[in-house]
């Protein structure tokens, strides 16, 4: 640090900091003053013997002192370029130029509260790696700028409405996760038969873990309408139902059967919670305290399972990279239709919530919507990725929210569409590792995603209320209130 008016070094000539000793930092260290000028913000690349990948490391020191603040030091999942604070100080902004800047390879802006270093909403993934951040004199919008030479805005409220919490799970590798209807509860199963129930608006355990009889590992979840019971199925074939307030287990007198065919890929309650069907290798098993006739034959492999809001239609997802996608739709036990998907496997599959139209999320990164009645195809939904994850309608049926894995990266996005419009709703939430579990909350203003079955386990929430209401939320950034004068929104 030097004295402006003087040109001298201040405290002890250079080096008086030292932030990152024995560490070869070839882009050097990234540096900011919080406005007050009581704190500096610094920030570095992985360093090491291999500068071009890793993790990069936030640093607070004190300005008087020349001292470590202590407590915030964090790390940042890609090498930082660049920090800068807010206006009001509460905010730091970091700059990322990802894995391999030259190569294009990940990028983007984090933000962090600037006291404890905790991350606020998620990466703002934009045109590449970033090599300059900025905010606004008012702190309402960020600027980041691109290698390649794009500059992007951002809204500060919107970016920090959904936080990327910490890993939840430790020790037990992550198998299987699902979200209950109203966003509020998150199931992770784990690799040794472990089932963790976890808050997800303080992200904390509920009670204990719960282990599952046999210590196969967690092949699927599912939550019922109400959210009271959670179906667990295992790579044993077997099947528990937990009541989620206790934690009690029942187990179902169901079976996959045996080897080779005796995993257990799916499970779905109806919307009374009544009937829970079974998706095995090659056949599903409905179940309501009694096996319900035989087992329904589906080759070849399930995937995913919905059952229609009023329950009297089963969707069964599959197929193959040889012959495509096929969705078989179910009453009474028996198949009524049969929908050949063009692309990939079918991985997800779901209900608008009338039941009068099924969207389908296949390998080749579409999204389609059908006619249940008829059948046809009335619209599709091309995803920046390949491979659709998850899919979900918004609870007032005007949204679909389908997951892709991404190309560029070992992210993946969320994308929202207006299906009245057919057109892309903002721009796609960037979920931390793969998308395993997804859904709207039942007023439709958040979404919950959960992701771990390649990492540890990650749950993040986003602030979506502009879907619900745009003028009211467009407003409030404002700090404005809507009212409605002659029939028009005014703030």
């Amino acid at each position: 640090m030097w004295d402006v008016a003087t040109g001298r070094w201040v405290g002890g000539g250079p080096g008086a900091i030292t932030a990152y000793p024995d560490m070869y930092l070839p882009e050097g260290v990234a540096v900011a003053f919080s406005p007050d000028g009581r704190t500096l913000a610094t920030g570095c690349g992985p360093g090491g013997a291999n500068p071009g990948g890793g993790v990069g490391t936030l640093k607070l020191f004190d300005v008087a002192t020349r001292a470590p603040i202590a407590g915030p030091s964090t790390s940042v999942d890609a090498p930082v370029s660049q920090v800068a604070f807010s206006p009001d100080g509460k905010i730091l902004a970091v700059g990322s130029e990802g894995s391999d800047a030259e190569a294009d390879i990940g990028g983007g802006t984090f933000l962090f509260d600037a006291a404890t270093l905790r991350q606020l909403g998620n990466p703002l993934i934009g045109d590449g790696p970033v090599s300059s951040v900025a905010f606004s004199p008012d702190g309402a919008t960020l600027a980041s700028g691109a290698e390649q030479g794009g500059i992007q805005l951002w809204s500060v409220a919107v970016a920090t409405g959904g936080a990327a919490g910490p890993p939840i799970v430790s020790g037990d590798a992550v198998t299987a996760m699902t979200v209950s209807p109203d966003g509020a509860i998150a199931a992770v199963g784990g690799n040794a038969g472990t089932v963790r129930l976890i808050d997800t608006a303080t992200r904390r355990l509920i009670d204990g873990i719960i282990t599952i009889p046999g210590g196969s590992a967690i092949d699927s979840l599912a939550f019922g309408p109400d959210g009271r019971d959670l179906a667990v199925g295992t790579a044993g074939g077997a099947v528990e139902m937990v009541t989620v307030a206790t934690g009690q287990l029942t187990r179902i007198p169901v079976s996959c059967g045996t080897e080779p065919e005796i995993e257990l890929y799916a499970l779905a309650f109806s919307s009374d919670s009544k009937t829970l069907a079974i998706g095995c290798a090659s056949h599903v098993q409905l179940w309501s305290g009694r096996r319900l006739g035989p087992p329904l034959p589906f080759s070849p492999g399930v995937n995913a399972l919905a059952f229609s809001p009023g329950g009297t239609t089963l969707a069964i997802a599959g197929g193959s990279y040889a012959s495509g996608g096929i969705v078989d739709l179910v009453v009474s036990g028996r198949e009524v239709r049969s929908i050949p998907v063009p692309g990939g496997p079918v991985y997800s599959v779901a209900f608008n919530p009338d039941g009068t139209t099924l969207a389908t999320g296949d390998d080749d990164g579409v999204a389609r919507l059908w006619d249940v009645g008829s059948g046809q195809l009335t619209g599709s939904f091309t995803s920046s990725g390949a491979g659709q994850d998850q899919i979900a309608f918004s609870p007032d049926g005007r949204t679909l929210a389908s997951g892709t894995q991404q190309i560029s990266g070992a992210n993946t996005a969320v994308q929202l569409f207006d299906l009245q419009t057919s057109q892309q709703v903002g721009t796609p939430l960037t979920i931390i590792g793969s998308l395993d579990a997804m859904a709207f909350s039942r007023d439709g203003r958040t979404i919950t995603t959960g992701s771990g079955t390649s990492g540890p386990g990650i749950l993040q929430r986003w602030d979506v209320s502009y879907l619900v209401d745009p003028a009211q939320f467009i407003c409030a950034l404002e700090g404005g209130t809507r009212h409605v004068v002659g029939g028009q929104d005014v703030c």
